[in-house]
């Protein structure tokens, strides 16, 4: 497995596989209902389905992402944003009193961005934004992993969960076989698009 130490850049990120990316936040809205309460977690796969699900009928947005809230906002959607310090960089709002404002929720369903992925889960390069992820994880009945091909065998500075935290992921290619295995193995339904 492949270790990754430096994040990219929010803009080159979102441009790098933004095709894929684009299908994979288009198969994650199809999962959203009216009303619901959405745990949107940092990223670039998760910006461009906060553009997506701010269209549906009074769906509640929860998100640490300053870029998200805005998109959600300015679509008039109802949107939640912790209180916390900003990460500059990645426009996020991260640390502890975020994290117990987000624990006092439950989400109906959370989706999660990652930066890889390895035979014994889910990984990103930020100590700040891992604890959020953590708590979408932990505070939501449906909890979802977007994640771009890419990132299949690599790993970076944090492991945000195991498989068996999570339920489904979306994906835009079949899983190579050891982690395709251990998915399988954790009950973990995978969407390729």
């Amino acid at each position: 497995d492949a270790m990754d130490r430096d994040e990219p850049a929010f803009d080159a990120r979102l441009r790098r596989f933004r095709q894929v990316k684009e299908r994979i936040a288009n198969a994650a809205a199809e999962l959203v209902q009216p009303r619901q309460s959405v745990g949107l977690d940092v990223g670039t796969t998760t910006y461009l389905l906060a553009q997506r699900i701010a269209e549906i009928q009074n769906v509640r947005i929860f998100t640490n992402s300053l870029r998200i809230a805005s998109v959600a906002a300015s679509r008039r959607c109802d949107v939640y944003v912790p209180a916390g310090s900003v990460r500059a960089d990645e426009l996020s709002i991260w640390g502890p009193a975020a994290a117990s404002h987000f624990e006092n929720f439950w989400f109906d369903v959370a989706f999660i961005g990652v930066s890889g992925m390895t035979r014994d889960g889910f990984y990103d390069y930020s100590m700040e934004d891992v604890d959020m992820k953590r708590i979408y994880v932990a505070r939501s009945t449906k909890k979802i992993v977007l994640c771009d091909s890419s990132k299949f065998h690599r790993m970076s500075l944090v492991q945000v969960a195991p498989f068996e935290a999570i339920d489904m992921l979306i994906t835009d290619a079949a899983p190579p076989a050891d982690i395709a295995e251990n998915l399988t193995l954790h009950g973990v339904e995978v969407l390729v698009v």
